[in-house]
């Protein structure tokens, strides 16, 4: 999901961009701690994107954000759009939230160390935001001393839901395959480091999985975790069930109806960008809907499904994400730009012009336009043009209307004249 140091998850748009060597044809066998580690790990940050309440979030602001800006680009009678479209309020709202939530983004916390340690931590609010009615606006701030070369280092970490989200995949890694990354990346151990400066006390690495899989049923994750940490450290025993308690009793005693209502946000903004009733997209709709369903399912039954499997012995880990991986598998490209789609979905007509359609679209919610797409080069659509020749140079020509892909379907039925993104 953020470096791109062996592999890179695009968050919201179901598509993994691996950068290590990848078999394709042996993708169930291979159990290389490099390249299927990596692809666990990227794998894993897809499953914490479709079936956590954080990860709805995000997905209904991608959603969200694309709508307003595929409305404005059909219905504004300016000869040129600029590509930078202001969002609408009420979508900003939700943009300024996730903003804070995600936490620190920046490169240099995927950068390798020699040697880390904490030396601080506080709750910064944002007055503003919490003013105009945005909730809890608070996150935690770390202050790190870092080592990289024998140079000494000083940096300020916003701890929020990214790095939540990579100490639970680097978890899994290590637990698959006893290591993952070579040296210390601050993302990949924070969760770690903070219990132990905060809490003190020593306690199964599967206490630690379980508090982060309950912090991303939340839309603030890293101030929910930070908050049970300082509880805990008063704790003299600190047990499954004290865990438990804390989070679904007393701080978030409503976190499974957080997780209905906003998993119902998400799809609706959803179905309202790509509707099964239409055509052009219903295989996308279709596939999308059902994989997200049947999670959502699965997490409804089994409130902790990533701490259960996080238990488990790595045989019986690789087996289960093997069975998810038949649910729901996100488009896979290696460092040769060689893609992999599994038959099962080959043969429900899903195919790479889907996962391309959603990062077109990504691309074009971040301001980039669609012919920044990086898929385009490898995306081919149903004949020998590629899709961009398709897309965004004759895409509502009717005599090329059935060869488009789901992107240009996408913009066909909200009737975008997509000369003006070019």
């Amino acid at each position: 999901m953020g470096s791109g140091i062996c592999g890179e998850y695009y968050q919201d748009c179901f598509i993994i961009k691996l950068n290590v060597p990848f078999d394709f044809s042996n993708i169930g066998k291979s159990d290389d701690a490099v390249h299927l580690g990596t692809f666990f790990h990227e794998y894993f940050h897809f499953l914490q994107n479709m079936c956590t309440t954080f990860g709805n979030f995000s997905m209904a602001v991608f959603y969200a954000k694309v709508r307003n800006i595929l409305y404005k680009l059909a219905n504004s009678n300016e000869i040129e759009i600029p590509r930078n479209i202001k969002i609408n309020p009420e979508i900003d709202d939700w943009v300024n939230r996730q903003d804070i939530a995600v936490g620190d983004m920046d490169s240099w916390t995927y950068e390798p160390y020699n040697f880390m340690n904490i030396t601080d931590i506080w709750l910064v609010k944002d007055e503003i935001l919490e003013e105009l009615g945005y909730g809890d606006c608070t996150l935690p701030q770390i202050d790190l001393f870092l080592t990289q070369n024998r140079k000494q280092i000083h940096k300020t970490l916003n701890f929020g839901a990214m790095s939540i989200m990579e100490s639970m995949a680097d978890m899994l890694e290590r637990k698959l395959y006893g290591r993952s990354r070579a040296e210390e990346y601050v993302q990949y151990h924070i969760c770690e480091k903070l219990w132990n400066y905060v809490v003190k006390k020593d306690v199964p690495s599967d206490m630690i999985f379980r508090c982060c899989e309950y912090a991303l049923m939340d839309y603030n994750p890293g101030q929910l975790y930070f908050a049970a940490l300082r509880i805990f450290a008063g704790q003299d025993v600190i047990t499954e069930n004290t865990i438990d308690d804390f989070f679904t009793n007393w701080i978030q005693p409503n976190y499974k109806k957080r997780y209905k209502d906003m998993f119902s946000e998400m799809m609706d903004q959803f179905g309202e960008l790509v509707p099964n009733g239409n055509s052009y997209t219903k295989s996308l709709s279709k596939y999308v809907t059902e994989f997200c369903t049947k999670f959502y399912e699965l997490r409804e039954s089994k409130p902790l499904l990533f701490t259960m499997l996080y238990k488990s012995e790595p045989d019986a880990i690789k087996f289960v994400l093997a069975h998810f991986m038949h649910i729901a598998m996100p488009l896979i490209i290696d460092c040769k730009n060689e893609t992999y789609v599994s038959d099962d979905l080959q043969s429900d007509g899903i195919g790479m012009e889907e996962y391309a359609a959603f990062y077109a679209l990504y691309r074009m919610a971040d301001g980039r336009g669609t012919n920044k797409c990086e898929l385009f080069n490898i995306c081919n659509a149903n004949d020998s043009q590629s899709t961009s020749d398709i897309c965004l140079k004759e895409p509502l020509l009717s005599g090329k209307q059935e060869r488009l892909c789901a992107l240009g379907q996408l913009l066909y039925m909200w009737k975008v004249k997509v000369e003006r993104l070019t």
